[in-house]
């Protein structure tokens, strides 16, 4: 569900003159997230988690907002991810001038290119990464789905033997605790 919040970002972007801008470092994306965080009133530690993906459109007097990443160049998608919570795009619009509009402002949103960024995330967040493959061989596109078929074999394949790890860890504990258990 699309839910219109209004939040605040918990840090204060920097104006930078050579882009005309502001900018949000790497380093203070993580304080993004806690006063969003709170309005939408979820947690990555709830029994039923939930990815959030959140179109930010800030405001007149931080725009445009661009993200910069670890080495201070800009991020292309104007995006970034956190793991187990979901991600964050951050989405300029044209403000020509305050003067000129009557608040509130129509946005006109280009939902394909916010689509593709927040799939490309959820793609992350299930740790579906990009394969390179050689020059010679075809690759099967998702589609519309978002995911192809070989890519989701490779995600069932990596989780089973996750789980089996898991299990077998598990099940080697249970028998040292009965063994002890047996000899008391």
């Amino acid at each position: 569900d699309a839910l219109p919040i209004y939040a605040v970002l918990g840090v204060t972007p920097r104006f930078d003159k050579a882009s005309s801008g502001y900018i949000l470092n790497a380093y203070s994306l993580p304080h993004v997230i806690n006063p969003i965080e709170a309005r939408l009133g979820s947690s990555a530690a709830s029994l039923y988690p939930v990815l959030n993906f959140l179109l930010y459109v800030p405001d007149y007097s931080h725009s445009p907002l661009y993200i910069q990443d670890h080495d201070g160049s800009p991020v292309v998608s104007n995006a970034f991810h956190s793991p187990r919570w979901g991600g964050i795009m951050v989405y300029n619009v044209n403000y020509s001038s305050a003067e000129e509009h009557v608040f509130p402002v129509r946005v006109d949103i280009d939902m394909v290119r916010v689509m593709e960024v927040f799939l490309t995330q959820l793609r992350l967040l299930f740790g579906i990464s990009k394969v390179s493959v050689p020059t010679d061989f075809q690759m099967e596109s998702p589609g519309d789905d978002g995911l192809a078929d070989w890519e989701l074999d490779r995600l069932l394949w990596t989780r089973t033997v996750e789980n089996i790890a898991t299990v077998t860890n598990t099940m080697t504990s249970l028998a040292q605790l009965l063994n002890q258990i047996g000899r008391a």
